[in-house]
């Protein structure tokens, strides 16, 4: 596939296929996402991969709870509250992995740009593998807590930048409609 056909077909996937992604093919992933430029080349990148079922459905469970938790402080999330509050929804989508890219505290001067350029990186594979992928903001805000960084070896100091699912969509991709770049200047 071409890169750019990659591009122009990658998109937030939510519904995927009760299929696993091999772990190979994850790792691919991984190994596109570390290709990434950073800042200073500081690399600030660490992984957790979460492809156990029941794991997943536990963490969609916590982080639902943790939303519903924050919601008075956060109004925002208000639109949110019927789906959050349905205990069919899964977070997740029913992917079957999770790619957690988290920042080192040592992460020199960019480290959420650094992370989300690797991230990009990741979809991008993911995409040109035939694997879709979406970005799960609603689980960096569980994932961010103390107890969450416990139960999946995060250490304490890390910094979760990007939760990735990535699967086998169910559906096909396409090209979506995009606004025209709206420039604000050229000489």
């Amino acid at each position: 596939m071409e890169i750019r056909e990659a591009i122009y077909t990658r998109r937030s996937i939510r519904a995927y296929q009760n299929k696993p992604v091999d772990r190979a093919l994850i790792e691919q992933c991984i190994e596109a996402a570390v290709q990434a430029p950073t800042a200073m080349n500081a690399q600030p990148w660490s992984f957790a991969v979460i492809q156990d079922a029941a794991v997943l459905k536990d963490l969609s469970d916590r982080t639902k709870a943790h939303l519903l938790a924050v919601m008075d402080k956060m109004p925002a999330l208000e639109g949110y509250r019927e789906t959050i509050e349905n205990p069919d929804f899964s977070v997740f989508y029913n992917a079957p992995a999770l790619i957690i890219i988290c920042a080192r505290p040592d992460a020199g001067p960019a480290p959420t740009t650094d992370c989300a350029t690797a991230a990009q990186n990741l979809m991008l594979t993911a995409r040109s593998l035939g694997l879709g992928s979406c970005w799960i903001g609603f689980a960096g805000m569980y994932l961010s807590s103390a107890e969450a960084k416990r139960q999946f070896g995060i250490p304490e100091d890390y910094r979760v930048e990007a939760p990735i699912i990535i699967g086998y969509p169910d559906g096909e991709f396409s090209t979506m409609e995009k606004n025209p770049p709206q420039m604000i200047y050229w000489k």
